[in-house]
């Protein structure tokens, strides 16, 4: 009687390891998947010429990029149909398409992009927001060669933009979203002591790009810890973006420091804010200068 209890004791305990064994297994096998990616693309002749734009979706498949940060300038006021045509096709291929566009100078110079952004918003009406998915602003005042001497001013001349952008939107369900440095949440926004811009900006948009471009992991927790804690608390989608232009430091990018390290960090910042609910992933800024590192 003994000897059959030990052996159904011992049929018990070998399929509780079988079954523990197999969480584990599907447990690691989820946690091999490559994290949400994003990527910019600066250059229009993705949206002018069918070959680079096939070229662009073949490359983006391989590497599990599925939403695409596609500057629209100057075609959009040139051949808004080519724009229209990319967007659409984009769709249809399965990615997710953002208008991107920005120039430091609309912080306090803001004429030339209102004709842009109504005509972006002429374009959502036409093609919805399934295909025309975000307004994706990547304005960066701080990179305006007298941002130092004029801080205040183009902090709140940006300010102004955004909520001016917002306005002009009115019940569009059109997503805006930008790009900010990680260090806005040491640029106090002026008549409200203790805010700094990032904490101004995010309940006011409807995603936040983090460039946090470090390749120091250490360096890269701290700065983006400090922003989850802003998306958490507003809701607002976040994304990290990674740097590879070879036009930069390794401090700041993977340029030189190869395939390996680069894949490292983006599996590594999955695995850092795989938990939040807010995290969408990371964008590398961009193609094509990271094909040499991920071909």
């Amino acid at each position: 009687m003994s000897w059959v209890g030990g052996r159904s004791w011992g049929v018990v305990i070998g399929v509780t390891l079988a079954v523990w064994g197999g969480v584990v297994l599907r447990q690691r096998v989820v946690d091999r998947r490559p994290e949400p990616r994003a990527v910019w693309v600066w250059s229009d002749r993705v949206m002018r010429e069918a070959g680079a734009r096939d070229s662009l979706f073949d490359w983006a498949r391989r590497h599990g990029v599925h939403r695409i940060y596609q500057h629209v300038e100057p075609l959009l006021l040139q051949d808004a149909e080519a724009v229209a045509t990319f967007f659409r096709q984009s769709r249809v291929a399965g990615f997710v398409a953002e208008a991107l566009l920005g120039d430091p100078s609309w912080a306090i110079r803001p004429d030339s992009l209102w004709p842009r952004y109504r005509a972006l918003l002429g374009l959502h009406d036409r093609l919805g927001t399934d295909t025309l998915t975000a307004v994706h602003l990547d304005v960066e005042p701080h990179t305006a060669p007298d941002w130092s001497e004029q801080e205040s001013t183009y902090v709140a001349g940006y300010q102004r933009l955004i909520e001016g952008l917002r306005a002009e939107r009115g019940t569009r369900t059109l997503p805006l979203r930008v790009d900010i440095p990680s260090w806005y949440d040491r640029v106090i926004v002026g008549g409200q002591a203790g805010t700094s811009l990032a904490a101004w900006l995010f309940p006011r948009v409807d995603g936040v790009t983090l460039m946090a471009y470090f390749t120091d992991a250490r360096r890269l927790w701290r700065e983006v810890d400090r922003e989850r804690v802003l998306a958490r608390a507003w809701g607002t989608p976040l994304t990290i973006g990674v740097e590879t232009s070879c036009a930069v430091g390794a401090a700041q990018s993977f340029c030189t420091l190869g395939r390996r390290r680069l894949e490292g960090m983006l599996s590594a910042l999955r695995q850092h804010l795989r938990g939040d609910p807010e995290w969408q992933g990371t964008a590398i800024h961009a193609y094509p200068a990271v094909v040499p590192l991920l071909p």
